[in-house]
């Protein structure tokens, strides 16, 4: 069984590990979206899934 100091710290450092994915997600995010914006730019066509899967259940 834990400590209070040791689930104190177990606490803290879950914070900050769930900070730090979060905050590597939202940068995986941005980047991801400034890429489509560039390939927009561009003239390169983008079709979003739920367009694709729309069109194939139309087949």
């Amino acid at each position: 069984m834990l400590g209070t100091k040791e689930a104190t710290w177990n606490t803290k450092a879950t914070k900050i590990m769930a900070s730090d994915c979060l905050a590597n997600i939202n940068a995986v995010s941005q980047t991801y979206k400034r890429g489509l914006q560039e390939l927009e730019n561009i003239g390169v066509n983008l079709i979003k899934t739920k367009e694709v899967l729309t069109t194939l259940a139309k087949c």
